[in-house]
């Protein structure tokens, strides 16, 4: 099961959020821990705050994950295969957001950037029977993610980086 999470680096306190606003659901916590451990090394000297997305209808205590808000037939030009006799595995380790959830990860994102005090936001991906070993990716615009998600798609157990001076959507 996928696990999707916006890190506001340096923030101290909960963000004050709509809820209703947004098709998915929000846990919100000051303890930087991922839902999986991918990424937690990196988060166990880190501060802020964390959103954990999720499918509506989840309890707030047992299974979290986010399978409702990915496009599951997406499929990426990105995938290159080295080999003819290479076998692919199941599974594009690239992946978009349904167009029904994605303004509502954008607008999350950029709360989460707005209220950091190190302008900087962390976006985790995780999927669990994917196939891509985990990465950090470091960007300098907000709206580069976007980018990357709209022509070849996020990549799976990744760790997006991303601070700048100036944020746009």
């Amino acid at each position: 099961m996928p696990t999707i999470e916006i890190v506001s680096l340096g923030r101290e306190n909960l963000i004050k959020l709509n809820r209703k606003k947004y098709p998915f659901q929000i846990q919100q916590e000051r303890k930087l821990v991922s839902h999986r451990n991918l990424f937690n090394n990196y988060l166990a000297n880190k501060k802020g705050v964390i959103f954990h997305l999720g499918n509506l209808g989840l309890s707030r205590k047992g299974f979290w994950f986010a399978s409702d808000l990915v496009d599951w037939d997406f499929e990426s030009e990105s995938i290159i295969v080295s080999g003819e006799d290479e076998e692919v595995s199941e599974g594009s380790p690239y992946f978009r957001f349904r167009l029904e959830y994605l303004n509502g990860v954008k607008d999350l994102m950029f709360k989460a950037f707005n209220q950091s005090p190190l302008q900087t936001v962390l976006f985790l991906t995780d999927y669990q029977f994917g196939s891509c070993p985990a990465s950090n990716v470091s960007l300098d615009e907000i709206k580069k993610l976007w980018k990357i998600h709209d022509s070849e798609g996020l990549k799976w157990n990744t760790l997006y980086n991303i601070s700048s001076i100036s944020c746009s959507r």
